[in-house]
């Protein structure tokens, strides 16, 4: 493997300098992965966290604007996919080229190239992970559109991968920060419970253990209550090997005062009541999934995606494509005539929240 040279590390050092002032709760802003795709000479680049088994994407972000392709294409290929492949079978995360696997000659005659990698003009392609579970991948796909990525580019993502996973921690714990203030924000009603092994409750304020007494009729003692510790202990099999929570659900309880939401930050339980007042969505025939119809309902309360984001725990590109989903499920192309679909009762009446 070649040396860097003292220009690729003032390179690597000032890519390093400038992502140390991401503020904001996405841990790789386009920003960001425009400045990586360019350290190496390439054209475009993109994170993305998979649950490979269950064949979801849980976060996606680029570096451009058309980057995003289709969900279903991607999941038809992937397992024709040289580089996810490898991940897979190998469990190997550091720096992997297209080019690695032939010349240009013998990648035209991939099974997938016409469908992917040629429709999207890519002559190579280069992914890096920073997480050592083959289920919960979180990867950088680097591409480039005019020639082969070399060992030099290779060189320099194997030395970022240990600094990209710290940036990608630190933005876990400002999304956490920002879900809880954001939730503080929003309601008076706000608890915290701090568990120890075993779901052993080492610490809860009074807000919290009359909130669990009063939605799951049970006291918050040493321990938690049944279903709350199983909704917990499904949420600890989601950890992979940065130790990144599962944020894309939440325990919910519906009771006659409102309903109690509880969202587990890698620490502790973050206990919410809210007052439930929301208009319904069109019981039948829309076919949108749960987390699509908890979008929705929260754009009915008027809510920018940016809100919808911190409340749902996932990135604003996540909320995009969610909304494009919802779209075209609805045959639509707006929020207001999504709204108008979902609540036909609410829209007759002219109630937004």
């Amino acid at each position: 493997m070649p040396q860097l040279c003292e220009a690729d590390w003032r390179a690597v050092h000032g890519f390093l300098g400038e992502a140390e002032v991401i503020d904001g709760p996405e841990p790789f802003p386009r920003w960001v992965l425009g400045r990586l795709a360019a350290l190496v000479g390439a054209d475009f680049a993109s994170f993305t966290e998979l649950d490979r088994q269950q064949h979801r994407v849980l976060a996606y972000s680029d570096s451009g604007d058309d980057g995003e392709g289709s969900d279903e294409l991607f999941w038809r290929i992937v397992d024709h996919h040289p580089l996810c492949r490898h991940q897979l079978e190998t469990g190997e995360f550091a720096a992997v080229k297209l080019s690695d696997f032939g010349p240009p000659r013998a990648r035209r005659n991939l099974e997938i190239w016409d469908e992917w990698f040629g429709a999207f003009g890519v002559v190579d392609e280069l992914e890096a992970g920073i997480a050592s579970s083959r289920r919960f991948t979180k990867n950088f796909i680097i591409d480039s559109t005019h020639r082969d990525f070399t060992e030099r580019d290779r060189e320099i993502i194997d030395v970022l991968r240990p600094h990209l996973a710290a940036l990608y921690r630190r933005g876990v714990e400002r999304h956490r920060a920002a879900a809880l203030l954001g939730a503080l924000e929003s309601s008076s009603c706000v608890g915290v419970i701090t568990v120890g092994e075993h779901g052993s409750v080492t610490a809860a304020t009074e807000v919290a253990r009359a909130l669990v007494q009063a939605y799951l009729v049970q006291p918050l003692d040493g321990s938690l209550p049944p279903p709350l510790a199983l909704w917990l202990q499904q949420r600890h099999k989601g950890l992979d090997a940065l130790h990144a929570p599962r944020t894309d659900d939440a325990f919910v309880v519906e009771g006659e005062r409102g309903r109690l939401t509880i969202r587990y930050t890698g620490t502790d339980l973050l206990v919410v009541e809210e007052n439930v007042d929301e208009p319904r969505l069109l019981a039948d025939g829309l076919g949108l999934t749960r987390r699509e119809q908890e979008v929705l309902a929260l754009v009915a309360e008027g809510r920018a995606n940016a809100e919808i984001a911190a409340a749902l725990w996932v990135t604003t590109s996540t909320v995009r494509k969610h909304l494009e989903h919802i779209y075209e499920k609805l045959n639509v192309n707006s929020r207001t005539a999504a709204l108008a679909r979902a609540f036909p009762t609410n829209a007759a009446n002219g109630r937004r929240r």
